[in-house]
């Protein structure tokens, strides 16, 4: 982003510009989005666009930024709730579905470019940020643990909740907001909590 909004004007433009940026790339894909036809969905000149991003493709990292920054800050209320263990995990399935299935992520066309090129490289980079706070709240919970091993789980975790969530979503999504859906990937979740050095 090449200038921070820092007025509520400001503020006002850019999430303008980030609402039509998602409408241009659903109704004519990435190949098609310009920055021209961002700005006229925007309503604001090409000019006030390029005030903030330099060209189509730091347009399209802000997007993939701004996503990832919903998806973290709705997992790390997770981290902060009280409970166990079994409810942490329980409330990491449950958040990350809901976030998914309340429009978190959008079309299928948002999907492609939050997980493909520089999207991916700031999902993988997000991802272990996220991984590192996970790991944390494993073992705040279970104080005798090693960081290691609750690392180990919070990669085995992410690993299914993410990957299998995103996975169905590719191949049906409204099998995602199916009960068994949610069940399985708890009980997943759960089957892999074990006491360091239990195969």
């Amino acid at each position: 982003m090449r200038k921070m909004p820092r007025q509520t004007r400001a503020r006002a433009t850019v999430d303008a510009i980030h609402e039509a940026a998602l409408q241009v790339l659903e109704s004519v894909g990435l190949d098609k989005l310009t920055t021209t036809r961002v700005a006229e969905r925007a309503g604001v000149s090409v000019g006030t666009l390029y005030q903030y991003y330099s060209d189509k493709d730091s347009l399209v990292h802000a997007l993939v930024v701004a996503y990832l920054g919903r998806v973290e800050r709705a997992m790390h209320a997770v981290l902060e709730e009280e409970g166990s263990l079994p409810a942490l995990a329980r409330g990491f399935v449950r958040r990350f579905i809901a976030f998914k299935l309340e429009g978190g992520e959008g079309s299928e066309a948002r999907r492609g470019v939050y997980l493909a090129g520089a999207g991916r490289t700031v999902a993988n980079e997000a991802t272990r940020s996220f991984v590192v706070a996970l790991a944390k709240g494993i073992q705040a919970r279970q104080p005798s643990w090693p960081l290691a091993h609750a690392t180990e789980i919070a990669n085995m975790w992410t690993s299914l909740v993410f990957g299998g969530t995103n996975a169905m979503l590719e191949r049906d999504a409204g099998l995602v907001a199916e009960a068994w859906f949610g069940e399985s990937l708890e009980r997943a979740v759960l089957a892999v909590l074990r006491e360091p050095g239990e195969r």
